[in-house]
């Protein structure tokens, strides 16, 4: 786990968000975290994710996606403050074309990062506010910081709920690829947010 993992850290009124390294500190809990996995993604989470993301029904299963999960972004689990159950995971990638120096992207945040946003929440915790919730505290998190330039998250263009939930915390439509079904949506956080969403 590098600095700015360590640093992707924030809680909400009912959340808390840190690293998935502070959940397997051994085996064990490691294997109790791909349970988690196993339990959180199912066909109605994944429908609009990609294909190594379906179909995960074994530990070694959930393992790898962990693995690759960590391997490709920083990896972030999702919290009840109350009780410590994970409900979910964000994942944060930095934009690389946007730095100036490739080797800033492994080590030194120094420089202020474009990063691309998922999230993903249980099938129990939908229709709750904890999406609203989650994606307020991060990009309350993301203010405080003084490192983030700006957010883009790709959400499925039939995937209103998500729409709504970027739209209430100031993102705006960023761009589409071609005939995909991804709808892009931005937040820049350098500028005043003059963009509230009809749905606050």
């Amino acid at each position: 786990m590098n600095e700015f993992e360590e640093l992707c850290r924030f809680t909400t009124s009912r959340l808390t968000v840190s690293s998935w390294w502070n959940l397997v500190s051994n085996s064990e809990s490691e294997i109790k975290l791909a349970q988690t996995v196993l339990d959180t993604l199912t066909p109605k989470v994944t429908a609009s994710l990609p294909v190594g993301w379906q179909d995960i029904k074994h530990i070694e299963d959930a393992l790898n996606w962990m693995n690759d999960r960590a391997k490709e972004s920083r990896f972030l689990v999702v919290q009840e403050s109350s009780g410590d159950q994970v409900i979910g995971f964000v994942f944060l990638h930095e934009l690389i074309q946007e730095l100036e120096d490739l080797s800033l992207r492994s080590e030194d945040i120094s420089a202020k990062s474009e990063l691309h946003l998922g999230y993903l929440l249980a099938e129990n915790y939908w229709g709750k506010g904890f999406a609203s919730e989650l994606i307020a505290g991060l990009v309350e998190w993301a203010k405080a910081s003084g490192d983030i330039k700006s957010f883009v998250g790709g959400v499925d263009i039939d995937n209103t709920a998500s729409i709504m939930v970027m739209e209430k915390n100031g993102f705006t439509f960023h761009q589409s690829e071609g005939t995909s079904n991804t709808l892009f949506m931005q937040l820049e956080l350098d500028k005043p947010d003059l963009n509230r969403s009809k749905y606050n």
